[in-house]
């Protein structure tokens, strides 16, 4: 029996098994970017994370000459006070973080401020002495950070 005839007929044997599975795998050519089909999130600005959480949160440590290192008493002073600077903190800045890391909320000292996840070190939970914000403040945060901090 040639090799020839040896493929054919492994082929007339397998592929009819095998044919379901393999179109089965090609797909319909569409991807799936998502869970939701609706319209995308709108961006977060800082506008409103000033107006949401810092002034009302923040803004009464973090003045000049206040407790907190740096003025968050509004948003083009909290963009200058947080965006791309390092922090004072010598352990988080030896960590190559920033303040606040445009799309890279890992990065983002700010975060790990607000969620208490530091390292020895790196000081307290902000707003410290008061409740914590809420995970949907803080996903604010993360989404502004996560888009580049606009």
């Amino acid at each position: 029996m040639t090799s020839r005839l040896i493929v054919t007929r492994v082929a007339r044997l397998f592929l009819p098994a095998a044919l379901p599975l393999l179109v089965s795998a090609c797909g319909s050519g569409r991807t799936v970017s998502g869970l939701s089909s609706g319209p995308p999130p709108a961006t977060v600005t800082l506008a409103q994370i000033q107006q949401q959480i810092f002034t009302p949160y923040c803004a009464s440590c973090h003045v000049t000459g206040g407790a907190g290192p740096m003025p968050l008493t509004d948003a083009a002073t909290s963009a200058a006070s947080l965006v791309g600077v390092d922090p004072t903190n010598s352990t988080a800045r030896q960590a190559g973080q920033k303040r606040v890391m445009p799309g890279d909320p890992a990065r983002s000292f700010l975060l790990n401020k607000l969620t208490g996840q530091m390292e020895f070190g790196e000081g307290d939970q902000m707003p410290q002495g008061a409740n914590p914000l809420s995970a949907d403040q803080i996903a604010l945060i993360r989404q502004w950070i996560q888009a580049g901090a606009p």
